[in-house]
């Protein structure tokens, strides 16, 4: 089935200024953790994540974005208009995005764009919405992070856009080869206990955690190359322990890693 990609250009058109365009969407993040903007809606509306989010030992047990500032009622009041302008009217939601990403002044500079700092994929037309976005900003390298792996498989990738499946579990990442991309959050024992074996299983270990929880000048997630990610457990419960995890298997550079 070929995906129409194409965006509304007269309704484009009708868009003169950033903060219009703002207004259009609920506005897009700026965390202190990415080196540009960035865009989330709460995580009520997860799919995969509202189950996993009440399974001891999931990624998404204590996700940081169901507590936290994000709990805040204004950052709360912020996530809610997002979804409801997306809802509301998304060829303009689609047109707004590509305005913002193709005359903002920051993403000039720095041209590295997140999807999802917080939720993730509500449904396929979601999904087409983004990647709508993606064709249409080509100058500008998309990541989106998603545990709605049935979506996210229905499509092939676009040259300027990295997807991370995210493992369903802590501590467990996908096989080798399960994915071109994904990622894996590891508790904070797990993370530092395995660091030392990168080299072995291929695993890029996000350094997040040791300068001051931002990117700098690290692009992994947006790398292609780089098959999987681990994050450092920062969730809201404190060390995200679980009676119900496994260890990373020990693991050869031969074997490569595995579950």
């Amino acid at each position: 089935m070929r995906i129409n990609l194409e965006m509304n250009q007269e309704l484009y058109d009708t868009i003169t200024s950033i903060k219009q365009a703002e207004a259009n969407i609920g506005g897009l993040s700026k965390t202190s953790k990415m080196p540009a903007l960035s865009t989330g809606i709460s995580v009520e509306h997860c799919d995969n994540g509202s189950v996993l989010i009440e399974v001891d030992g999931s990624a998404c047990f204590g996700c940081y974005a169901d507590g936290g500032r994000y709990n805040m009622p204004n950052v709360q009041l912020a996530l809610a208009e997002r979804f409801d302008k997306y809802k509301e009217n998304s060829e303009l939601w689609v047109c707004s995005i590509v305005y913002i990403l193709r005359n903002s002044k920051l993403m000039q500079r720095v041209p590295f764009f997140r999807w999802f700092d917080s939720g993730d994929l509500i449904d396929f037309d979601h999904l087409i919405s983004i990647y709508t976005v993606v064709a249409n900003t080509p100058t500008i390298s998309h990541w989106l992070p998603s545990k709605e792996w049935n979506l996210i498989k229905m499509v092939s990738t676009l040259p300027n856009l990295v997807t991370r499946l995210s493992s369903p579990f802590k501590n467990k990442p996908f096989k080798p080869n399960h994915t071109p991309t994904q990622s894996v959050v590891l508790t904070q024992a797990e993370f530092d206990r395995t660091i030392d074996k990168a080299d072995d299983t291929g695993i890029f270990y996000c350094p997040a955690y040791s300068q001051d929880g931002e990117c700098k000048d690290c692009r992994a997630c947006w790398n292609p190359d780089i098959e999987c990610v681990a994050y450092r457990f920062h969730g809201s419960r404190k060390h995200g322990n679980s009676k119900m995890l496994l260890d990373i298997e020990k693991i050869t550079s031969s074997q490569g890693y595995r579950i």
